[in-house]
């Protein structure tokens, strides 16, 4: 693995062999990614390989940092990494002997001390208990199935707000157990980059009144364009794909919407005008913009969607396609 500053880099043979959130992950030997002024470069090399070229900085950085003094770039040699086994990237350790990645040593101590010594005293503010519970979080990045097992504590936080933050409150036993349990199952709390890939993508989220999870069913209109784009900025950016405006007419539960949602069509905004269920329109699509009755619509009106989206190239209005039908 290499690091260093670095604004754009390109690998031998091209940017199929880049790192995108946008794109399928390569499965190149020879890999990097750009994040602002970070370049990073990953090798897949043979054990006995890699022991030759420990230590020493591959051709793609020799280049690279050519020409950055060709430009008269500053560039910070300490935080540069040359050939190494394991390096330090965005808050993880990466180790390439055993291919995997795991949170900062230093950061799991700490949080373990604090955790422990929080169990020891059974009792906190919240603002403590809220300092520990990130620290715990930040581990659990690295495998998400943990979290599932952080939900007393979070009950706790929730309560503890109808309370000074001074307050200190005693821990119930299921917070002590649950950090506990925690703490054991820390070893776990890895990612190996030498399993297969899931072809589904998924994405969850919760709150203390409850949760949601989604799974990718196919690529969208931006996505298409994307992974067309051997390079970033190769082809036109998603902003600059025709988008459409969905408006709809007496919205009730926001029929058109849902119609768009099904089709996979590149919404870029609805607009929802004299709807008689605004909150479960709000519900399902949160970036609604909501017109309280038709009679406020004007050509002032339009020429503000107009300059707000710029992008569409198409309107659907649901009061249209009654009228057709």
């Amino acid at each position: 693995m290499v690091k260093a500053g670095c604004h754009r880099v390109l690998a031998p043979g091209g940017g199929e062999q880049e790192i995108r959130r946008d794109r399928h992950l390569p499965v190149s030997k020879n890999l990097f990614r750009v994040h602002l002024d970070n370049w990073d470069q990953i090798c897949k090399v043979d054990r006995a390989l890699a022991a030759d070229i420990l230590g020493q900085p591959s051709n793609l950085q020799v280049a690279m940092r050519e020409e950055y003094d060709s430009r008269l770039l500053p560039r910070h040699p300490k935080k540069a990494v040359e050939g190494s086994l394991c390096a330090e990237v965005q808050g993880a350790l990466i180790n390439g002997d055993a291919a995997v990645a795991t949170a900062k040593p230093d950061k799991i101590m700490k949080y373990m001390g604090l955790a422990w010594e929080l169990v020891q005293r059974g009792a906190a503010t919240q603002r403590e208990l809220q300092v520990i519970a990130g620290g715990l979080v930040y581990i659990t990045m690295f495998r998400r199935q943990l979290l599932c097992s952080l939900n007393a504590i979070w009950r706790l936080i929730e309560e503890m707000s109808a309370e000074p933050p001074v307050v200190r409150w005693r821990l119930p036993r299921e917070v002590k157990g649950e950090v506990i349990r925690f703490l054991s199952l820390i070893p776990l709390a890895y990612m190996d980059f030498r399993l297969p890939m899931a072809t589904q993508v998924t994405a969850s989220d919760a709150s203390m009144t409850g949760g949601g999870i989604c799974a990718s069913a196919g690529l969208t209109a931006f996505g298409q364009v994307a992974q067309t784009a051997l390079l970033r900025g190769d082809v036109s950016e998603p902003f600059e794909v025709v988008e459409v405006l969905t408006v709809g007419l007496f919205d009730g539960i926001g029929a058109l919407r849902v119609a768009a949602e099904m089709l996979h069509l590149p919404v870029a905004a609805h607009i929802s005008v004299d709807a008689a269920a605004n909150r479960v329109v709000e519900s399902a699509f949160p970036g609604t913009l909501h017109v309280a009755s038709i009679q406020e619509l004007t050509a002032s009106t339009a020429q503000e969607w107009a300059c707000s989206f710029s992008s569409v190239g198409l309107v659907s209005d649901r009061l249209v396609k009654m009228s057709a039908a």
